[in-house]
């Protein structure tokens, strides 16, 4: 909370002609930030809405390819039964991966990828057996 508050009052310094002076001070929670400052700024009337809107969730069943989900238990701001909820369409085309730990997004640990985030190298993981059949349905187009 304490660098979402600061990031907010760096936006507001830069454009107070955009961002409302003092509209952080009180926030506890990331659902209150999302309710007063998330939504708000984003077009939409509440953090419930905000949620609804940008939640990948409903639309999984609908993918036609295949994808990845990865999520953190100990992330902070989304709650794993979010990730969890949706069930994963019976095509097996998505893949949902939880990891213990790994925080928002973040997904530290060692890895050969520069920095230290492995969900880089786990997507590309992920995607390699894709690119290999791209390839090889280039090749086999060529050849006909």
């Amino acid at each position: 909370m304490r660098s979402l508050k600061e990031a907010y009052r760096r936006r507001q310094r830069l454009r107070p002609d955009l961002y409302e002076r003092g509209r952080e001070r009180g926030l506890r929670t990331i659902r209150e930030y999302d309710e007063v400052i998330t939504a708000p700024y984003g077009g939409y009337g509440s953090a419930e809405e905000y949620y609804r809107a940008s939640s990948a969730g409903p639309r999984l069943g609908a993918l036609a390819r295949p994808a990845l989900v990865l999520a953190a238990l100990d992330d902070p701001m989304v709650p794993a039964d979010s990730v969890t909820r949706w069930p994963l369409p019976v095509s097996g085309l998505v893949q949902r991966e939880m990891t213990s730990s790994g925080g928002h997004v973040g997904f530290v640990a060692p890895t050969s990828a520069p920095g230290r985030f492995w969900a880089a190298e786990r997507v590309l993981a992920f995607l390699e057996p894709a690119a290999a059949r791209a390839d090889t349905d280039t090749r086999m187009a060529a050849r006909a």
